[in-house]
C-alpha cells in the first residue's frame, strides 16, 4: 500500500484514503465487507488490514508533516469499521490499540499545531468508541482483548484534555469548541461503557484536600468526571445487524439539559399513553415522542431569544401569582363593593364614584356600579387591577407563543384552502378550540374590571382549575362524554316541547298564572315556562286550577299528564344525565387505579414485573431511573436529531432510522441486561408442580387402595362373626 503510493507526495494517498472513505460512507455494509475480502477475486486483498498496516509506519514519529494524513488513515479506519464487527476485529489484531494509546499518552506533538493534534486525538477516541460499539454478539470477547491492552491512564488523561479544551479560548476562535465537547462525552462514554462488559473501571473520588499539586490530577479527573455525568444518560437498545441477529445494547449518549421535560409535559403523558399491552404502549410512546420532541425545540428555539425568555420561563410561578391576584382582587371587592342607596350614609366615596352612581341612578335599566369604600380601596383595586391585567396578558401571550407549532385550523382550511394538511400529533390545539377562547374571555374579564370595578373578577376565578389535577378530572367526567350529554339534553328538550304543546292545547287556562311565574298566552310562552317551572319543580300545573267538582275525565287525563311528566323528565331523564356523569367519572377513576398500577408494578419499556428486578438486580425503582427510563429515550432521539447522519455511529443510525419509519423494533420489550443471566424457570417450576401434584395422587390411590382392602377385610368379618352366631344357635 505505501510502497506503492511513496510517502513524499501524500497527495495521492490521502485521496486514495478520501475515496475508501467515502465508499463506506453511510455505513454501507457490502463495501465495508468487500474490503476485507473479495470473493469474486482471485488475489483477495485486505484492504482494511492494509490501512492499518500503513498507520503503523507513522505513529512512532508524528511531525507536522504527516499528522493530517494520520488523522485521514484513523477517520477512513472509522468508517470502514463502524457497525461492522469483522473489519473491528481485523484492526484489533493488527495492534491499533497500540496505536490509539500512543497518541492519547503524548500531551504534545513536536512542532504540529494545535487544531491538528486535537483533531487526530478525537479521531483516535472516536475510532476506540466505534471498536468497543456493542452490535454483535462476540463484541463482549472482543471489548476484553481491547481492555487487555487499553490504557486506561491515557483514557483518563484525555478526559482531562477535552474538559479544559472545551472552554478554551483558542478553541473557540478556530470554532472546533463543539469538536472537543463531543470528544470530551466520547471519551467519558468509553469508560462508562466498559462497566457494562463486567470490566472493573475505577470510578474517579472527589479530593479530600483541594489545591494541593499532587491532588492535581486527582482533582481535575473528578471535575471533568462530575461535569460529564451531569450531562449524560443511557438507554437499552435492541440492535438488529444486517445478519439478522438481535444484540441488547446499553448506550450512553450526551443529554443537553435545555431538554428537560417540564412536569405538565410529563404528566400528561404518563396518564394519557395507552397502557394496554407492551407493544401498545411503546407504539403510543413512539407517537408521543414526535410531539414532545417538537415542543422541546420549540421552547429551545425560544431560548435563544431575549424578548421570548418572559414568556416561557416562570409560568408556573406566573400561574399562582394570578390565582393569588385574583383571590386578593375578590376578596376586596366583597368587603368594599356597596349599593348605591348608601351614597350619602356618611361613609367616604371618591367622586368618581359618586358620579358615576347618580348616573345611574338616573338609569334604572342599568345594574348598580358598586362604591368603594375610601380613597385607599379605589387605589388597591386600580393597582392590583393593573398588575393582575398583566399577569393575565403574560399568560396569554405565553399560551400563544408555546404553542405556535400545535396550532391547527379547521379542517375545511386544509381542504379547501391550503390542500395540504399538516401531520397531526398529539399536542395539537385547535385555534378556535375551548381552550384559546377560555384565555381570551380571562383576558377580557381582567380588563373589564378595570373598567367596571370589578365586576368580571369573579369570572377569573374560574382559573384555579388550570394546573389542578383533580378539578380537571371532575371536568373530564363532564366533558368526555359530551356529546351524550347534549344528545340526551336534546332529547330533553324535545320531550319538554311536546309537553308545551299539550299544555298549550289542553291546559292554556289552568297554566297562565303570571302571578306565580306562569305564562301560557302563546306557545313560545308556554315551552319557556315548561322548561323553567318542570325542571325547578317536576310539576307544571300547581296553580290556576279552580274546578270544585271532580271530573273524572279531566282528572284522570291531568294525572296522567303529571305523572307521566315527572316520571320521564324529573325522574327519568335527569337521572340519566347524572348517571353518564357518574359512570365517566368512575371509568376515570378505574383508568387512573390501572396507570397506577402499571407504573408500580411493571417496567414500561421491557414490561418485566416489578418483582423481577427485586429478587434479581438491584431493584425497581433503580431500574426503571438508571437502565429503562422512558424519558431518557425522548432524550436519545432529541440528540440524534442533533447529530449529522454521517457522523453517528451505527446503534445510532439504527435508532434514528427506526424513529422516523415508526418503528418500535428497537425498544427491548421484555428484554432487561440486568435480567440476562436469570434463567427462566417457569417450566421447570410447572414440572416441579406438575410432579407433585401426580405424587399426591398417586398417594391418594394408594390409600384409597387400603381403604377398599380395610373394608373388605371388615366385611368379611362381620359375615364370619353372623355365620358363628347362627351356627352356635342350631
Amino acid at each position: 500500500f505505501g510502497s506503492n503510493l511513496g510517502f513524499q507526495d501524500t497527495t495521492y494517498v490521502e485521496l486514495t484514503l478520501r475515496v475508501l472513505g467515502l465508499m463506506c460512507d453511510g455505513q454501507n455494509r457490502a463495501l465495508q465487507n468487500y474490503l476485507r475480502e473479495q470473493p469474486d477475486n482471485i488475489n483477495n486483498v485486505n484492504l482494511v488490514g492494509e490501512v492499518a498496516l500503513f498507520l503503523q509506519h507513522f505513529y512512532s514519529d508524528i511531525n507536522k508533516d504527516n499528522i493530517e494524513l494520520i488523522n485521514r488513515i484513523l477517520q477512513t479506519l472509522v468508517e470502514m469499521c463502524v457497525g461492522n464487527y469483522y473489519n473491528q476485529e481485523v484492526i484489533f489484531d493488527h495492534q491499533i490499540i497500540d496505536i490509539v494509546n500512543r497518541i492519547l499518552q503524548t500531551p504534545v506533538f513536536n512542532r504540529c499545531r494545535l487544531q491538528d493534534v486535537v483533531q487526530m486525538k478525537a479521531s483516535a477516541i472516536e475510532l476506540l468508541e466505534t471498536i468497543l460499539e456493542e452490535t454483535h454478539k462476540e463484541t463482549p470477547k472482543l471489548v476484553e482483548n481491547v481492555h487487555s491492552v487499553m490504557d486506561l491512564d491515557a483514557v483518563f488523561n484525555t478526559l482531562v484534555y477535552f474538559y479544559y479544551l472545551k472552554d478554551d479560548s483558542d478553541m473557540c476562535s478556530l470554532k472546533m469548541d463543539d469538536d472537543a465537547t463531543r470528544a470530551l462525552f466520547r471519551t467519558f462514554h468509553i469508560l462508562k461503557h466498559l462497566p457494562d462488559f463486567g470490566i472493573d473501571v475505577p470510578e474517579p473520588v472527589k479530593p479530600s484536600v483541594k489545591g494541593l499539586k499532587e491532588f492535581q490530577r486527582e482533582e481535575d479527573i473528578w471535575e471533568a468526571w462530575k461535569y460529564c455525568s451531569e450531562r449524560s444518560k443511557s438507554v437499552e437498545i435492541l440492535y438488529e445487524n444486517m445478519e439478522g441477529d438481535k444484540t441488547l445494547s446499553k448506550v450512553h449518549f450526551h443529554y443537553n439539559p435545555d431538554d428537560e421535560l417540564s412536569d405538565e409535559l410529563v404528566e400528561r403523558v404518563t396518564w394519557k399513553i395507552n397502557r394496554d399491552s407492551a407493544e401498545d404502549k411503546v407504539r403510543d410512546f413512539l407517537d408521543w415522542m414526535k410531539a414532545v420532541k417538537r415542543d422541546v425545540k420549540h421552547v429551545n428555539s425560544l431560548r435563544d431569544h431575549w424578548y421570548t425568555r418572559l414568556f416561557i420561563f416562570g409560568t408556573k410561578y406566573q400561574n399562582w401569582a394570578l390565582i393569588f391576584l385574583t383571590l386578593l382582587l375578590n376578596v376586596l371587592v366583597l368587603a368594599s363593593w356597596n349599593s348605591r342607596d348608601d351614597v350619602y350614609s356618611g361613609k367616604c366615596f371618591t367622586q368618581r364614584t359618586l358620579l358615576l352612581n347618580s348616573t345611574v341612578q338616573k338609569a334604572n335599566s342599568l345594574p348598580t356600579i358598586p362604591l368603594v369604600q375610601c380613597w385607599f380601596g379605589y387605589i388597591a383595586l386600580f393597582v392590583l387591577g393593573v398588575a393582575h391585567f398583566g399577569i393575565t396578558l403574560i399568560q396569554v401571550i405565553s399560551y400563544f407563543i408555546m404553542n405556535y407549532p400545535n396550532f391547527h385550523l379547521p379542517s375545511l382550511y386544509y381542504k379547501y384552502i391550503k390542500r395540504k394538511k399538516r401531520d397531526s400529533t398529539y399536542s395539537d390545539v385547535p385555534i378556535f378550540g375551548l381552550k384559546t377562547l377560555y384565555y381570551l374571555i380571562i383576558l377580557a374579564c381582567s380588563g373589564l374590571s378595570l373598567v367596571f370595578w370589578g365586576y368580571f373578577y369573579s369570572i377569573c376565578l374560574v382559573h384555579i382549575v388550570v394546573n389542578n389535577d383533580i378539578l380537571q378530572r371532575v371536568l373530564r367526567s363532564v366533558t368526555k362524554n359530551g356529546k351524550s350529554l347534549l344528545w340526551v339534553g336534546a332529547l330533553g328538550f324535545v320531550v319538554l316541547y311536546i309537553y308545551a304543546v299539550i299544555s298549550y292545547i289542553g291546559y292554556q287556562s289552568y297554566f297562565d298564572d303570571p302571578e306565580n311565574s306562569g305564562h301560557c298566552k302563546t306557545l313560545f310562552q308556554c315551552s319557556i315556562t315548561t322548561i323553567r317551572l318542570g325542571l325547578l319543580g317536576g310539576s307544571l300545573l300547581t296553580n290556576g286550577d279552580t274546578r270544585l267538582d271532580f271530573e273524572p275525565g279531566y282528572y284522570i287525563l291531568r294525572t296522567i299528564f303529571d305523572v307521566s311528566f315527572f316520571i320521564i323528565v324529573t325522574t327519568v331523564g335527569l337521572n340519566i344525565i347524572f348517571g353518564i356523569i357518574v359512570d365517566t367519572f368512575s371509568e376515570l377513576r378505574d383508568e387512573r387505579y390501572q396507570t397506577e398500577a402499571d407504573k408500580k408494578g411493571f417496567c414500561f419499556i421491557c414490561s418485566f414485573p416489578a418483582y423481577e428486578f427485586e429478587r434479581h438486580a438491584t431493584g425497581f425503582k433503580d431500574h426503571v431511573k438508571h437502565e429503562h427510563n422512558m424519558w431518557n429515550y425522548i432524550y436519545f432521539s432529541l440528540e440524534l436529531d442533533r447529530i449529522d447522519s454521517t457522523n453517528q455511529n451505527a446503534i445510532q443510525q439504527y435508532v434514528y432510522n427506526q424513529v422516523a419509519n415508526g418503528d418500535t423494533d428497537f425498544f427491548p420489550i421484555l428484554r432487561a441486561r440486568c435480567l440476562k443471566d436469570v434463567k427462566d424457570t417457569t417450566q421447570e417450576e410447572i414440572a416441579e408442580l406438575k410432579s407433585m401434584v401426580e405424587g399426591v395422587i398417586q398417594c391418594f390411590k394408594v390409600l384409597n387402595e387400603k381403604i377398599d382392602k380395610v373394608s373388605d377385610h371388615s366385611d368379611n368379618m362381620e359375615e364370619d362373626v353372623a355365620f358363628r352366631g347362627d351356627t352356635s344357635t342350631s
